[in-house]
């Protein structure tokens, strides 16, 4: 660790004084200089005759703290041997919450697949089914009170083995949805049906992975329903 004598006399080659107070000595003493000129650097007491602004206050402070870290290679211990190196311990803030939130979803993740992989009749994947429900409703505030949808269908598009209904309605009265309907083409229905709320693409449901998700199981025989988010798609 090197003394107040030695950061003087280092940054002194190159420094001009400024000032840092250590209110733990007995008296005030300047040990920080701005790097802009070369004038000879000097131990004060007392107040500073100079202080030429913030910037160079800041600047200064970060030399004399800079000087009072180990110098690393040079530095000897007192047996004449490099000492060990130290790795710092570095803890990555950035990353605390994103880490947190990964952990507690692997772990829900894992109780899940056991409790799926525990249903062994139709009684226990009933309970499975009311107890999700139940729970899912919960979680957004309770249901909504049933008001009519007044679908509207605008256009159909025609594939082989499955068609898209552009469809158009209310959840709410008076707030419309624009939606995609995919219906098998292949059996006969009522088809097991999916809906699929989508994520954050400026596209809305017609963002490409999207869409070959909803082809690909309407080719397996599932009806899907998708809308647009609000401010997504044709929301806008």
């Amino acid at each position: 660790m090197l003394n107040l004598d030695e950061i003087i006399y280092r940054c002194g080659k190159r420094c001009s004084p400024l000032v840092i107070h250590f209110p733990s000595r007995s008296k005030s003493q300047v040990v920080a200089y701005s790097c802009q000129s070369r004038a000879q650097a000097q131990l004060h007491s007392g107040k500073v005759n100079e202080m030429t602004s913030r910037r160079q206050f800041f600047q200064a402070g970060s030399i004399a703290l800079a000087a009072l870290v180990p110098e690393t290679g040079s530095a000897k211990t007192q047996g004449g041997a490099n000492p060990a190196p130290q790795t710092p311990f570095k803890r990555d803030y950035w990353n605390d919450t994103p880490d947190h939130m990964i952990k507690a979803m692997n772990s829900a993740r894992s109780k899940r697949k056991a409790d799926l992989a525990g249903l062994k009749s139709q009684a226990q994947a009933d309970e499975r089914i009311a107890f999700i429900r139940t729970n899912v409703w919960e979680l957004i505030g309770g249901k909504l009170e049933p008001t009519p949808l007044n679908p509207t269908t605008t256009g159909v598009i025609e594939r082989e083995t499955y068609r898209i209904e552009k469809v158009i309605f209310e959840s709410q009265p008076k707030f419309y949805l624009t939606a995609h309907l995919y219906i098998p083409k292949s059996g006969k229905g009522p088809y097991p049906g999916i809906l699929a709320p989508v994520g954050h693409a400026p596209e809305g449901k017609t963002f490409q992975s999207y869409q070959t998700l909803f082809q690909n199981l309407a080719r397996q025989g599932f009806a899907v329903l998708t809308w647009d988010p609000p401010g997504q798609g044709e929301r806008l």
